[in-house]
């Protein structure tokens, strides 16, 4: 019987199921909200998320979005505090 080579040491199989999947854009858009809302962690800024130009672009899209959602926020509590 032959081994399986995902179980022998160095194999490539091995290495790659190793490595975190690839991330889609509307994944790393979700990211990039959530870090924009709670801050940066390990799940929000993996590396994985930034997999391409798009995925990048649209996690920086998600975290611009965040914060200008906290800002609108933010003004609305003010206006509504001032009256």
């Amino acid at each position: 019987m032959r081994p399986d080579p995902k179980e022998q040491p160095g194999s490539v199989q091995r290495v790659v199921g190793l490595l975190p999947p690839l991330r889609d854009k509307r994944y790393a858009y979700r990211m990039g909200f959530d870090a924009g809302k709670n801050g940066a962690n390990t799940t929000n800024c993996a590396f994985s998320i930034f997999s391409s130009k798009e995925n990048t672009h649209e996690w920086e899209r998600g975290y611009e979005a965040a914060k200008q959602k906290a800002n609108a926020q933010a003004q609305a509590r003010r206006a509504t505090d001032a009256h």
